[in-house]
C-alpha cells in the first residue's frame, strides 16, 4: 500500500474556489447568529446583528423616510410600521417578569406593587374624566403622598432593609382603614376628606420607618431615614399654602380630572425622552462590561456622548421649525410663541455654544477611549459612530422623520436586546421550569405570534379610525373611543417600562451580565 501511494505522488489539489463563492461563504458567516452556548467576544449578538439593530437601526426606516413626500399620507405605511413597534416593544418585558417566578420574586413590590397601581389608575381615569371629577389641593397633595409612600416600599424592595408583606399590609391598610371610616364626619366639620388621606399617608411612612429601624441590624443607619415623612409633612404645608390659590383659581370647585391626566401624560412623555437616550447609554455600558475596561471607561463620558446634542436641538429647531413646533404642540401655542422667540433671538450665540458642547463632548469620549483601548473597542466604535449620525439627523432632515427613526431604532433595540437576553438564559430547561422557557421553546413563533398580534390589536384599536380608515366607524367600547381608552393604557403602561427598565438592566449586576 505504501508502494502504491508513491507510485501515485501527491493528491491532487482541487481548484480554487471562486472568488464569488469565497464571497458568499464570508457573508453566509457573518450572518450566521451563533448558538446561544457559544460566547461573543466584545460584541453582544454578532458584528452583523449589533451593528444592523443596535447602532444603525434607524437606517432601515430614515431613508426611505427622506425619499417619500413630506405629508403623512406620503409616509402613512412607515409610520404605522413605527407606531406599531413602537407599542408593541413596551411590552416586551411583561413576559420576563409574568412568566418567570424567579424574576419576579427578585423585585416583588417593583414587580407587583408598582404595576398593579398603574393598572387602578389606568381603569379609574376615564371614569373620572367622564364623570368630570374635581379635586380640591388637599385630595392632590393625598395622591402625591400615597405615591410617596409606595416609592418608599419600593426602593426598599430586593435590600436588606425590605420588610415582609404583611408588615407593609398592616403599616398602610390600617391608616387608610381609618382614614376611610372617618370620611364621612369630615362633612360636619368642614374639612377636606383630603386630609384624612394625607394624615393616613404620613402614619403609613412613619410606620414603616419605624419598623425598618426596629428589625435594621446594621450600625450604621440609612442616610435617608425620615426621607419620606419628611417630604410628605412638606406636602402638607404645600396644600396649606396652595388651597386658598387653587379655590379662588377654580371658584371653589377644583382642578378636573383631565387636567391631572394631562399633567402625567406631560410627565411620561418627558421621561419618554429621558428613557429613550438612557437606553442608548446603557448599550455603550453593555460593551464598556464586556470589554472588561469598565473602570476606564467612565460612565459619565457615555452620557455626555448621547446628551450632548440636546443644547443644538433647543438652540436650532425651534426657530428654525417653528411651523413644526406649533402644529404638532398645539395645547402648548399659548406659551410655545414666547419659548420659540427666546431662541430665535439668542440664536447666534446659542447655536454656536451648542457646537462647541458638541465638540468637546465628542473629543472628550475619543480621547479616553484611545487610552483606554487605543480605538480597538469596535462596537464601542461602531455604537458611538451610529449614536452620532443619528442625533446629527434631527439637522439634516425632516425633524419628525429623523424622530421617527430614532423611535423606530429605540423599539428594534430594545426588542433584539430582549430576545438576546432571553436565548441566553432559556436555553437550556431551568430548574424551576418557568412558562416562558416552555413558550420559547419555539422561539419563531412565540416572537411572531408577540410582535404581530400585539401590532395587529394597536392599529385596529388605536389607529384604525385616524389612519386606516378615516372614514369608517371609530371602534368603541364602555362608551368611549376604543383610541381613547389605548391611550389612557399607553400612558401608564408605558410609565411601569419605564420604571422596570430602570432597574432590570443594570450592567452591574451579575445575573445579568451572566447572559450578556
Amino acid at each position: 500500500m505504501a508502494a502504491d501511494a508513491v507510485r501515485r505522488g501527491p493528491p491532487k489539489l482541487g481548484p480554487p474556489a471562486p472568488s464569488d463563492m469565497v464571497a458568499a461563504m464570508a457573508l453566509r458567516d457573518a450572518l450566521r447568529v451563533p448558538p446561544a452556548s457559544q460566547p461573543v467576544q466584545h460584541w453582544h449578538v454578532s458584528p452583523v446583528i449589533d451593528t444592523a439593530a443596535y447602532a444603525f437601526s434607524w437606517l432601515w426606516v430614515l431613508v426611505p423616510l427622506t425619499l417619500l413626500g413630506d405629508e403623512r399620507l406620503d409616509y402613512v405605511v412607515v409610520y404605522l410600521i413605527i407606531l406599531a413597534l413602537t407599542d408593541v416593544h413596551r411590552h416586551f418585558n411583561f413576559p420576563l417578569v409574568l412568566l418567570d417566578r424567579q424574576v419576579r420574586r427578585t423585585h416583588p413590590a417593583r414587580f407587583v406593587l408598582f404595576p398593579t397601581v398603574m393598572l387602578a389608575l389606568f381603569f379609574a381615569s376615564p371614569w373620572l374624566i367622564v364623570n368630570h371629577v374635581y379635586f380640591c389641593a388637599a385630595d392632590i397633595g393625598a395622591m402625591v403622598a400615597y405615591t410617596v409612600v409606595m416609592l418608599q416600599v419600593c426602593r426598599r424592595d430586593g435590600s436588606s432593609i425590605a420588610l415582609p408583606w404583611t408588615r407593609y399590609a398592616l403599616a398602610i391598610g390600617v391608616p387608610a382603614a381609618v382614614a376611610g371610616l372617618a370620611w364621612p364626619s369630615a362633612r360636619g366639620v368642614d374639612l377636606d376628606p383630603g386630609w384624612w388621606w394625607l394624615a393616613a399617608a404620613m402614619c403609613s411612612a412613619s410606620a414603616i420607618e419605624l419598623d425598618t429601624r426596629r428589625r435594621q441590624t446594621s450600625p450604621t443607619p440609612s442616610k435617608r431615614r425620615w426621607f419620606a415623612p419628611g417630604l410628605i409633612l412638606a406636602i402638607m404645608c404645600g396644600v396649606l399654602i396652595a388651597d386658598p390659590y387653587i379655590d379662588s383659581a377654580t371658584r371653589h370647585a377644583g382642578i378636573p380630572t383631565r387636567t391631572l391626566f394631562n399633567t402625567v401624560a406631560i410627565f411620561a412623555g418627558s421621561w419618554n425622552i429621558w428613557h429613550i437616550y438612557m437606553q442608548k447609554y446603557g448599550i455603550l455600558r453593555m460593551y464598556a462590561a464586556k470589554s472588561g475596561r469598565v473602570e476606564k471607561l467612565p460612565g459619565w463620558l457615555d452620557r455626555v456622548l448621547v446628551f450632548c446634542w440636546l443644547p443644538l436641538y433647543f438652540a436650532w429647531l425651534g426657530p428654525t421649525y417653528r411651523e413644526l413646533v406649533f402644529k404638532y404642540f398645539r395645547r402648548g401655542n399659548h406659551i410655545l410663541p414666547d419659548v420659540v422667540a427666546f431662541f430665535d433671538r439668542i440664536q447666534f450665540v446659542a447655536v454656536p455654544v451648542a457646537v462647541a458642547i458638541i465638540v468637546i463632548g465628542l473629543v472628550l469620549w475619543l480621547r479616553r477611549e484611545y487610552q483606554a483601548t487605543g480605538w480597538r473597542n469596535r462596537p464601542r466604535l461602531v455604537m458611538a459612530l451610529g449614536t452620532t449620525l443619528m442625533a446629527s439627523a434631527f439637522v439634516l432632515v425632516d425633524p419628525v422623520k429623523a424622530y421617527l427613526a430614532y423611535a423606530f431604532s429605540h423599539a428594534v433595540e430594545y426588542m433584539v436586546f430582549v430576545w438576546a437576553y432571553q436565548r441566553k438564559r432559556y436555553q437550556h430547561r431551568l430548574d424551576h421550569n418557568p412558562p416562558l422557557g416552555r413558550v420559547l421553546a419555539r422561539p419563531a413563533l412565540a416572537y411572531l405570534t408577540f410582535v404581530l398580534g400585539l401590532a395587529a390589536v394597536f392599529l385596529y384599536f388605536k389607529y384604525f379610525g385616524r389612519y386606516i380608515m378615516p372614514s369608517a366607524t371609530q371602534p368603541r367600547a364602555f362608551g368611549l373611543r376604543t383610541a381613547s381608552i389605548v391611550l389612557y393604557w399607553s400612558i401608564y403602561q408605558s410609565m411601569v417600562h419605564f420604571y422596570w427598565d430602570g432597574f432590570m438592566w443594570k450592567m452591574r449586576m451579575s445575573s445579568l451580565r451572566a447572559h450578556l
